[in-house]
């Protein structure tokens, strides 16, 4: 087995930009593989064996997002309001939550992904998710952490953005169900109750995340997901689950 991993980027400083977003989330407690080099477009990781986040993963792995989801809002995202980008302690760059996610859906809307009620809906409730706590957003779809004998890895920092809390919970579920097949309610349940602990057990604030903000980011997340249907690992076509 070769002893690196080697992720390449095509546009000089994507490779930078992912080591600093690594860096901050390594900062947060996130376990991550280390990084032994940066060049403009490559980043070489450790080799770390383990396999993708599969259902039976995904309480573990809402625990840990739980946990670093409260770490970066007590230490800075506090602050942070989810409709500006904000800038941290160590000057990396945190775009905003709310703008990009409306104009992807007027880019799915006008390419007929998405019907104009689906749009409006979600529009609504992004736009009024703005003046909820913030934390971040990191794409925590199951092939971007990896289940070691030690536990969850993340790994891929390509993107990272503010959110709100269980927003990236939301995409490690709908991932999961459009890779491995629709999940039972139980996993739902579970999963969302393993988050909420994460977060609690690291002083997050008790009340940043419901059942019904879990169904609305799912369907939201769906919305931007279901593209993908047939790319990527993704199989199958999710289906809202009755929480």
């Amino acid at each position: 087995m070769p002893e690196h991993f080697t992720k390449t980027y095509e546009h000089p400083g994507h490779a930078q930009i992912a080591a600093r977003h690594r860096h901050w989330l390594t900062a947060l407690g996130a376990p991550t593989p280390a990084l032994h080099r940066v060049t403009a477009h490559r980043l070489q990781f450790e080799q770390l064996t383990g396999h993708h986040a599969r259902p039976q993963d995904l309480r573990s792995v809402a625990h840990l997002l739980g946990r670093l989801n409260a770490t970066a809002y007590l230490r800075e995202l506090r602050n942070a309001h989810l409709e500006k980008e904000f800038t941290t302690d160590g000057d990396l760059v945190l775009p905003g939550f709310t703008a990009p996610r409306l104009a992807r859906l007027r880019r799915h809307h006008n390419e007929g992904l998405i019907t104009p009620r689906q749009r409006a809906e979600a529009a609504e409730l992004i736009t009024q998710a703005a003046e909820w706590p913030a934390t971040f957003y990191k794409d925590s779809n199951v092939r971007n952490v990896l289940i070691t004998g030690s536990g969850p890895i993340l790994v891929d920092f390509d993107d990272l953005t503010l959110a709100p809390f269980g927003y990236d919970l939301a995409k490690l579920l709908v991932s999961a169900a459009m890779t491995h097949g629709p999940l039972p309610r139980t996993t739902y349940t579970e999963t969302l109750a393993a988050y909420i602990d994460g977060v609690e057990s690291a002083g997050g604030p008790a009340d940043a995340y419901t059942q019904g903000d879990l169904a609305h980011w799912l369907e939201i997340q769906n919305l931007f997901t279901s593209p993908y249907l047939g790319h990527n690992g993704y199989r199958h076509p999710w289906r809202a689950p009755r929480l």
